[in-house]
Formats: structure tokens, C-alpha cells, sequence
């Protein structure tokens, strides 16, 4: 939902986030050959302004698609930096900690680049969410909600909603338990306009 405004459900088909709430997804075109920084000044600026909870910027995450990243360490201001960012002396090249061990990364500025190429499936086949030419910038802060919902049982009528919920029944013959658990949870971006979508110029 943060890379492309959309949720997909089983129910109500594909919500589009800005065109649900009437929001402009904001766009940036960087000149890989002689506007890097510029380009991604002008997109963190957009993405803070973008941010209208009061959260605390600590910096900001760029989840960049394959052509997209290959094009940005090539380019002459990101180049050296890339290099550099790869060597072990670096004391920040494990900073982003176990959750991020399966991706390459490095930090150029106060963003940290993300090469990022996952892709989910559903029931109509594989969805990519980022294009390889593409990227999506977004502040480190806080940009969203999460709901948990009651359980699924009539015993959860009109209880409040938990983290996770668990029944154990016993069987009526003594032989063994049986141990149910369910969670019932929305997370929600509601900070859709600080996320810059980024393009090759």
C-alpha cells in the first residue's frame, strides 16, 4: 500500500488509496547523469510536506527497482559512494539490523537505499508493486495506523477488539485439546501523500 496506494482484498476488489481519499500522489523525475542530488533533495523536501501528523522525520527509506537502483550506484555523484558504502570498515553497513539482512542496501545522505524487487501473489496470479524503473521515497516516521478486531466467535459480540485470540476445546472423548488462534487486523498507511514516487528523468 506504501509503494502503490492500492489494496487488494478479498472481497472489495482493489482500493486505490489517493483515489479514495482524493489525494495527488506525488511524483519526482532525478537526471541520473548531472541532478542526483538535486533531484532527491527536491523529493525528500515533497515527502516531508507530504507528512501531516507531526511525526518526526528520522531520515528517509528509497525502495528502488532493479533498472532504477543499477542506474542510480552508476551514475557519477553516486558512484564512489556506493563503493565506499560496501567496505567493512563502514560503521553504519549493518545498521538496518536482521529485517533488512536479505536486501541490498546502502546509505547515501540521510537516505538509505533499498534494492527492492519482492513480489506478492493472489488469486488472479503475481503482483509487482514497484516498477524496475522506479523508486518510492518515504520519511522514517510514523505513517499509519493499525485496527485489531474482535474475534470471530459469538462470544466476541460486542467485546473489543485484541492482538490475537486463542480457544482451546477439549475433546469429549479425553483424548486430546484442541488449540484455535486467530488475529483480525487492519494496518492502514494514512500518510499516502508523503510518498514520492521517483522516476528516471
Amino acid at each position: 500500500m506504501l509503494l502503490n496506494g492500492e489494496v487488494v482484498t478479498t472481497n472489495f476488489g482493489t482500493i486505490n488509496v489517493y483515489t479514495e481519499f482524493n489525494v495527488t500522489r506525488q511524483t519526482q523525475a532525478v537526471d541520473m547523469t548531472a541532478g542526483v542530488l538535486t533531484g532527491f533533495l527536491a523529493a525528500t523536501q515533497k515527502a516531508k510536506k507530504g507528512l501531516k501528523n507531526g511525526s518526526q522525520v528520522r531520515g528517509y527509506v528509497c525502495l528502488c527497482g532493479a533498472t532504477f537502483f543499477n542506474t542510480l550506484i552508476n551514475s557519477a555523484e553516486v558512484k564512489a559512494a556506493y563503493a565506499n558504502s560496501q567496505a567493512n570498515g563502514n560503521p553504519l553497513r549493518n545498521e538496518m539490523g536482521e529485517v533488512m539482512a536479505g536486501y541490498t542496501v546502502f546509505r547515501y545522505g540521510n537516505i538509505d537505499f533499498i534494492l527492492y524487487t519482492d513480489e506478492f501473489s493472489s488469486g488472479s496470479g503475481a503482483i509487482t508493486i514497484l516498477a524496475d524503473d522506479e523508486a518510492v521515497l518515504f520519511p522514517r516516521a510514523t505513517l499509519g495506523n493499525e485496527w485489531y478486531g474482535p474475534v470471530s466467535k459469538l462470544s466476541g459480540i460486542g467485546a473489543s477488539g485484541a492482538k490475537r485470540f486463542a480457544s482451546s476445546y477439549r475433546d469429549p472423548k479425553d483424548r486430546y485439546v484442541d488449540v484455535e488462534s486467530e488475529q483480525n487486523t487492519l494496518i492502514l498507511t494514512t500518510q499516502c501523500a508523503a510518498s514520492v514516487l521517483i522516476t528516471i528523468a
